[in-house]
């Protein structure tokens, strides 16, 4: 039976869907990219590098970067963009040794890059964004688990 390279993204959206402190922040408003009509402030998950860590492929490693998404016109935008990046590195380091979805994620993760920056999202339009880059391995979970 062949095993399926969980989607580390969806599993790591879901699971800090589930946590109420970044809820507080960004209510459900976590994507995998900003969607057209987005509400800020908000959160997006993205791969930006994985590779097998093991042979045959089961173990895998990636790395995600978070960000924290602010409205470019709105008072303390760049509070917003700042904590709701804050929040949700803070939740994932409830992940370590933890199955979500599909993917049971090891411990412990490497946040490897810190910092904010202005992002375009639309021509002339500039919203505040912060970043953290989080590298996890991760591996499908047992079947029935």
């Amino acid at each position: 039976m062949s095993m399926v390279i969980p989607d580390i993204e969806a599993a790591v959206i879901a699971f800090l869907l589930d946590d109420q402190d970044l809820a507080d922040v960004v209510a459900d408003r976590i994507y995998p990219e900003l969607p057209a009509k987005v509400v800020y402030p908000c959160v997006t998950v993205r791969v930006i590098s994985g590779r097998g860590a093991s042979s045959p492929r089961w173990l895998e490693a990636a790395t995600l970067s978070i960000s924290g998404w602010g409205h470019h016109s709105a008072a303390g935008a760049r509070r917003d963009a700042r904590d709701a990046c804050e929040y949700a590195v803070a939740a994932m380091a409830g992940l370590a040794n933890t199955t979500s979805l599909d993917a049971v994620i090891c411990g412990p993760l490497a946040t490897l890059a810190h910092g904010g920056v202005p992002a375009q999202v639309s021509p002339g339009v500039t919203n505040p964004r912060f970043i953290t880059d989080v590298s996890l391995t991760y591996h499908p979970a047992p079947a029935g688990s």
